[in-house]
């Protein structure tokens, strides 16, 4: 095999160049640039070069020696030379032997140092090649180059790779590039290159790689507190940049999707991620998002190219799991999307699949049905409803894809909107105590709001009598695990609301009881057949009081919507009312899941199957009361349960109505 010199002499690079840009010619090296090949690449041009980029040669900038003699020069020098090694990796990426060697040299911690500290010297003063007339007017030229340099410089070999991602210097060159504002205040980001941002792609290498993401999260924390928001919200002014109507759709699109990317692996810690919702970068995606729709539209390629407004579905897909993953703050997540046009994009998306897209359609109609289940939440609900007014989402049920899914869905909605403002003003929490002895009887004595428990904020009263009777039977007792997950909670920034939430889904619970009450006896019937004929259950009022004997699971996470609208119930959490694998067969952690009120929750059971060894076994009364319970999801990992105690209260068209007057709520794992 030939070495380096008897290739140089080949290619026309003669050793005496080489040994004039090794003794430090600043001219020679200019002369290298200039006449340099990638064929022409060999190991001894790359270590000729590598000299000028040594470490002990950047000046220290802060201490002005940048401007003494021989440091002007050195920078000259280093900047052809980092040119120069532009062309050495396209060869690489043509010879294995001299990729090889290259890499050998690249690993090595002072080349890493060295190449970090010049590029960040070069881009402090806005040098690159080719060069301007000024520092000034080549500023955001010599971001978007050395970007691209040091993108192309990872892709050379994974231990090179490894090698600087790992660095904290190449942490703080990549800070120093995402954080470099113009003239005008405004960051970087190339919308015009066909192949993307470099900038944009640098971070993306970075946060992929498990080890160099942890290194950034470093350079960022130990940075003042508020560096983290404000390197938030210059990842959140390039997601605006890219709505701009200046900018072509289809690199808008690429550009918000490497964004949806890099972001998404960002705020996989909590911390950062906590700096990015005070920036509103979830607001922001879809706003921006929703911005370059309107600019397809605009720009009269709409509806001749439906093609274009599919695009959007990659980075909007990406937006749905980014805004679902975790459990942190999972319903404000989902409340700041809505209200950034989300819904009103998901709609239009849709419109525009084709009849024989299916495709797209099951890209879309998942985030539809999770969008759906999130209108358990009344702030969710009305953003839904306030999106969808006046727009063409009727349109969907002409869709051969769409309306078996769209058309459930929006009888759900109007079910649910039409129980909300049923509901009193006060949301119902003038009926709601945590006092399970409690008949309201001393609210309408002192006529006073509801009070709170001021430690834990877990447990609500309609007086201070009916405060102080629970404090001394149980919740002294409970209080303080009540704080402990109040504090969990927080730190997720999620907290489940006891005055607004709460009695709106009792009130939800007791509606779906009340509507699916026949099919539930029905399914529990053929659930438990008689064993003899001697067990056989005579009548329905016996049916419904053992079946009263339990907590009836009537909405969760794995509910469903049937194509009439109803809400389909979870037939196996019927089937195994009476197994002891319930909790289990559920992936609850029981221990976890019954929470700090999880002694309400057996008081309730246990009175409810007191009450029914109570009544004659040959009697035609049924049970008057019922237990219920709801599941509601707040991410990955967190389930809250709320168990609804029902009375009947009369029955309207042969169909019994329940309501909610006592309920408690426990969280859990899943």
């Amino acid at each position: 095999m030939s070495n380096g010199r008897f290739r140089s002499r080949l290619s026309g690079i003669s050793p005496e160049l080489l040994e004039k840009v090794a003794a430090g010619s600043e001219e020679h090296v200019q002369q290298l640039f200039t006449t340099l090949d990638p064929q022409d690449c060999t190991i001894d041009v790359v270590k000729a070069v590598l000299k000028h980029l040594q470490l002990d040669l950047v000046p220290d900038v802060g201490g002005g020696e940048h401007d003494e003699l021989p440091y002007p020069q050195n920078g000259r020098r280093a900047l052809f030379s980092i040119s120069i090694l532009n062309h050495v990796f396209e060869a690489c990426r043509r010879d294995w032997s001299l990729n090889e060697g290259v890499v050998e040299l690249l690993m090595d911690w002072d080349c890493v140092e060295g190449l970090c500290l010049w590029a960040n010297l070069l881009v402090h003063f806005g040098l690159s090649i080719p060069m301007g007339g000024t520092p000034s007017g080549d500023f955001q030229k010599a971001h978007f180059h050395h970007a691209k340099f040091f993108s192309d410089l990872l892709d050379v070999d994974p231990r090179v790779r490894s090698a600087f991602l790992t660095s904290p210097t190449f942490s703080k060159l990549l800070i120093r590039f995402w954080m470099a504002t113009g003239k005008r205040k405004e960051c970087f980001i190339d919308l015009d290159e066909a192949q993307g941002c470099p900038i944009v792609h640098l971070l993306l290498k970075l946060v992929s790689d498990d080890d160099g993401r942890q290194v950034l999260f470093d350079q960022i924390m130990n940075r003042p507190r508020q560096f983290a928001y404000e390197f938030a919200k210059t990842t959140v002014e390039r997601f605006q940049r890219c709505a701009s109507p200046r900018v072509r759709p289809t690199r808008a699109i690429a550009a918000v999707d490497g964004l949806i990317a890099s972001t998404s692996l960002l705020v996989s810690d909590n911390t950062i991620k906590r700096r990015f919702i005070a920036a509103g970068y979830l607001g922001a995606i879809a706003s921006s998002l929703y911005s370059i729709y309107q600019n397809i539209v605009d720009q009269e390629q709409y509806p001749t190219d439906l093609s274009m407004v599919l695009m959007i579905i990659r980075p909007f897909s990406k937006l749905f799991a980014l805004a679902s993953e975790g459990d942190y703050r999972i319903i404000g997540n989902w409340e700041e999307l809505v209200k950034n046009n989300f819904m009103t994009l998901l709609v239009q998306v849709m419109l525009a699949i084709q009849p024989n897209d299916r495709a797209s359609a099951n890209v879309c109609i998942p985030i539809l049905r999770h969008l759906s289940w999130q209108t358990v939440y009344p702030q969710i609900l009305f953003t839904i409803i306030s999106a969808l007014a006046g727009g063409d989402s009727g349109s969907l049920l002409d869709h051969p894809l769409i309306r078996e899914c769209w058309g459930p869905v929006s009888i759900i909605l109007a079910d649910r909107v039409r129980l909300f403002l049923a509901m009193p003003m006060d949301m119902g929490a003038g009926t709601l105590c945590d006092n399970p002895m409690c008949d309201f009887t001393c609210r309408l004595r002192t006529n006073t709001k509801p009070k709170k428990c001021s430690r834990c904020s877990c447990v609500v009263y309609c007086s201070s009598t009916c405060q102080k009777i629970d404090w001394d039977e149980r919740h002294q007792v409970e209080c303080r695990s009540a704080v402990a997950q109040r504090t969990s909670c927080r730190a997720r920034n999620s907290w489940y609301s006891h005055t607004s939430t709460r009695p709106f889904h009792m009130a939800l619970l007791a509606s779906h009881y009340s509507k699916y009450y026949n099919r539930i006896l029905d399914i529990y019937t053929a659930s438990f057949p008689p064993e003899t004929p001697d067990s056989f259950i005579s009548n329905t009022a016996a049916v419904e009081r053992r079946l009263h004997t339990h907590t009836i699971p009537v909405l969760n996470f794995a509910s469903s919507i049937a194509p009439n609208g109803q809400v389909q119930l979870t037939l196996e959490g019927i089937h195994y009312l009476l197994s002891g694998e319930r909790d289990r067969a559920m992936g609850l952690d029981f221990e976890r899941y019954s929470g700090y009120l999880g002694r309400r929750y057996h008081e309730m059971l246990f009175a409810q199957r007191v009450l029914e060894v109570t009544v004659p076994t040959d009697s035609e009364e049924p049970l008057r009361t019922a237990l219920i319970e709801g599941m509601f999801p707040q991410g990955d990992d967190t389930v809250i349960t709320l168990t609804v105690k029902l009375e009947k209260r009369h029955v309207e068209g042969g169909e019994p109505i329940w309501e909610g007057v006592y309920s408690t709520v426990r969280f859990g794992c899943v």
